[in-house]
């Protein structure tokens, strides 16, 4: 008897576990969904400040903190393009440094970013502002 109830609990527990990872899996898609529909957004619109607030506060949800590197990328390269497309625009430039922290801090694996890290997304967007400013003298 006690290794019959023995068995039902160890297969309730994998049943339960199964459940777990099928929830976290459709989770993730979610989000991956989501964090798509947003890039979207961010690539079809002219850059605004609006915006960029939104897309900065979604990626700081805790249920999206599990996107992966490739997401934080993604998310930096098109605030670059931001960048690119509003050269001056200081809000902008802003929006990109702020996706670079979110971007530099997931490479890292944590939630800091060094000072070659911000050296390096100054480099950046001063690159996409320059050669928009560039391409139009």
């Amino acid at each position: 008897m006690g290794t019959f109830f023995a068995a039902v609990v160890v297969f309730g527990a994998m049943i339960a576990l199964y459940v777990a990872a099928d929830r976290a899996e459709t989770r993730a898609k979610a989000a991956e969904t989501e964090f798509a529909a947003w890039v979207d957004r961010l690539r079809d619109s002219s850059p605004s400040v609006e915006l960029h607030r939104e897309f900065l506060q979604w990626i700081q949800q805790r249920r999206y903190l599990r996107l992966t590197t490739k997401h934080s990328e993604i998310a930096y390269a098109t605030a670059l393009d931001c960048v690119e497309q509003k050269p001056a625009s200081t809000p902008a430039k802003t929006f990109a440094l702020e996706v670079g922290r979110w971007h530099f801090a997931k490479r890292r694996g944590g939630s800091f970013v060094t000072q070659v890290d911000e050296q390096t997304m100054q480099n950046d967007i001063m690159v996409r502002s320059q050669s928009m400013m560039a391409a139009t003298n």
